[in-house]
């Protein structure tokens, strides 16, 4: 399945299409597809995992538990491969998008996006695609106004991929700490709490807060009469 995916991405990529503009919507529709068999496989693991833990409460039903875990790995191995898949989506979104942005007005990708017109009110008028889809979420704006998180499929692609690269490569994990760093320093937005380091035992020890000393200026025994 990933294979089938990764195949008609690099064909795009050697040019079987003709325009920046289309290889950006046959990504599109990719990463539409790896969507929607993402949200298949969720809607199903879950209540197989609790309908599991239910069965194992009795002996008799142990042959039922196992042959739904026998799907269940299944199902997390084609969840795996359409996670890769998807990262690899955002990786191709990344790298097209200066060429993508270059060729289109802020109105044409809007319109390629599914932008809303008074979303599109909003957004500075220099916002590419990436900033678009991934940093402000507003790819089928309309249709996504009611949910409470950033969503659509350029936006999961690009975020699998900027994951990706933070959590698992030297460059992202500095960055990570860097930023960390000035979120729990004095005056940042994390300032004071809790940390915990982890021993070589696995075991979590905690870290406390730096202490903080605020001072303030006398008082005025005068009461301010002249």
């Amino acid at each position: 399945m990933k294979k089938a995916y990764i195949e008609q991405l690099e064909a795009a990529r050697a040019g079987c299409l003709n325009s920046i503009i289309t290889e950006f919507l046959f990504t599109r529709l990719l990463a539409r597809q790896i969507g929607c068999m993402q949200q298949n496989y969720w809607s199903f693991l879950g209540p197989a995992r609790r309908q599991v833990v239910k069965l194992k409460q009795s002996p008799f039903n142990a042959h039922r538990a196992e042959s739904i875990r026998v799907l269940l790995r299944e199902g997390d191995k084609q969840c795996d491969e359409l996670g890769v898949a998807q990262r690899q989506l955002g990786e191709a979104l990344v790298k097209m998008a200066p060429e993508f942005d270059a060729a289109t007005t802020f109105e044409q990708r809007c319109e390629l996006l599914g932008v809303n017109v008074v979303d599109r009110a909003q957004l500075p008028a220099d916002s590419g695609m990436v900033h678009i889809a991934s940093a402000y979420g507003l790819e089928d704006s309309a249709a996504g106004r009611s949910l409470p998180h950033k969503s659509g499929p350029l936006c999961g692609a690009i975020q699998a991929h900027m994951n990706h690269i933070m959590f698992t490569t030297p460059e992202g994990r500095a960055a990570m700490d860097e930023m960390w760093e000035k979120l729990t320093e004095p005056g940042g937005l994390f300032q004071g709490l809790p940390l915990y380091d982890k021993d070589a035992d696995g075991t979590m020890v905690r870290r406390p807060p730096n202490l903080v000393v605020v001072t303030t200026p006398p008082a005025d025994k005068t009461g301010g009469a002249q």
